[in-house]
C-alpha cells in the first residue's frame, strides 16, 4: 500500500507495526521482503539484503525474495551472484514470468543476446498476455540487429496494450531507420497522446523531422524537449543543426555555444561552430 506510493517512512513505520504484531514466520517472511523492497528502492543495499536475507531464513521457499535479492545483487553488478539467486527462484517458481524476465534482462546486460532471447521466449510461453515481455524481447532483437523479428515483438506488445508509450516510440525508431517516415511520426504521435511529457518521443521525432527536412518542427519538438531535460546537449545540437538548415545562423551559433557550455570537449560541436562562422 504504502510502498507503492513511494511514501517511504510510512511504509517502514507500517511493516515495522505488522512485525510487531504478528506471530507468524510465514506472514514476517513476506514483511521482511517488502521491507528489503523499500530499503532497496532508497539505494541501502545493505539493509535492503539483510531483510530480505531474513525473509529467506524465515521461508526458504519464497521465491519472491531469492528473485529481489537476485536484483540488488545485478544492480550492484555481482552478476554471478544475480544469476544463482534468480536459478533458486526458478527452481521454486519455474514459471514466474518476473523471474524469468529478471533472468533474460541479466543475460542482455552482460552482451549474451541469445541466451536473453531464449529465456524471453520462455517467460511468454508461460504468459502469452504480457505485453513487457513481448517488448522486452523485442528490445534484445534490435540490439541484435535482428529488426523484423523486433518490429514482430512490437506489434504483439502493442496488440495487447495499445497505450504503450515506450513501444510506441523504439517502433517509430525502427520504422524510422527502414525510411517508413509517415509510419513512424504517427507512432512518435501516438507516444505523445498517450504521454505528453514523454521526452523520447518528442527528440526522436525531432531527428524525423530533420530526415523529411521539416526543420521547423524539428526545431519546435528540440525546444520541448530542451523543457523538458535542459541539459540534454544533443537536442541543442539537433535544434542548431535544424536552425543552420533554416539559414538562421546566429541561432544555431547560439544553440551550438549551450551546446559547448554543456560539454566543453564536444568536437563536433565545435567544428559546426567554425563553419557556420566561416558561412558569415
Amino acid at each position: 500500500m504504502y510502498f507503492d506510493r513511494q511514501k517511504y517512512d510510512q511504509a517502514i513505520a507500517f511493516y515495522q507495526k505488522a512485525l510487531a504484531a504478528t506471530d507468524s514466520q510465514s506472514a514476517d517472511s513476506y514483511t521482511y521482503n517488502n521491507m528489503g523492497r523499500v530499503f532497496f528502492d532508497l539505494q541501502q543495499y545493505d539493509r535492503s539484503l539483510a531483510y530480505y536475507s531474513q525473509a529467506i531464513a524465515l521461508n526458504p521457499y519464497l521465491f519472491e525474495a531469492y528473485n529481489n535479492r537476485g536484483a540488488l545483487f545485478r544492480r550492484q553488478g555481482r552478476y554471478d551472484l544475480a544469476m544463482g539467486e534468480y536459478n533458486k527462484a526458478l527452481q521454486l517458481s519455474p514459471r514466474d514470468v518476473d523471474v524469468l524476465s529478471n533472468k533474460a534482462l541479466l543475460y542482455r546486460i552482460q552482451g549474451k543476446h541469445a541466451q536473453a532471447v531464449k529465456i524471453y521466449t520462455d517467460a511468454i510461453r508461460a504468459e502469452d498476455k504480457d505485453a513487457r515481455v513481448y517488448y522486452d524481447r523485442g528490445i534484445v532483437y534490435k540490439e541484435m540487429h535482428k529488426y523484423k523479428a523486433a518490429l514482430r515483438d512490437f506489434n504483439a506488445a502493442l496488440n495487447l496494450k495499445d497505450d504503450y508509450k515506450e513501444v510506441y516510440n523504439d517502433r517509430g525508431i525502427l520504422l524510422s531507420q527502414a525510411g517508413k517516415y509517415a509510419y513512424a511520426l504517427a507512432d512518435y504521435n501516438r507516444a505523445i497522446e498517450v504521454d505528453p511529457e514523454f521526452f523520447d518521443a518528442y527528440y526522436n521525432r525531432a531527428l524525423l523531422h530533420m530526415k523529411m527536412r521539416a526543420y521547423a518542427k524539428a526545431v519546435e519538438d528540440c525546444v520541448i524537449a530542451i523543457t523538458l531535460d535542459n541539459n540534454f546537449t544533443d537536442a541543442y545540437f539537433t535544434k542548431a543543426m535544424a536552425f543552420y538548415h533554416l539559414g538562421e545562423y546566429e541561432k544555431a551559433l547560439h544553440n551550438l555555444d549551450l551546446v559547448i557550455i554543456l560539454e566543453p570537449d564536444n568536437q563536433e560541436a565545435r567544428a559546426q561552430k567554425q563553419r557556420i562562422k566561416d558561412l558569415l
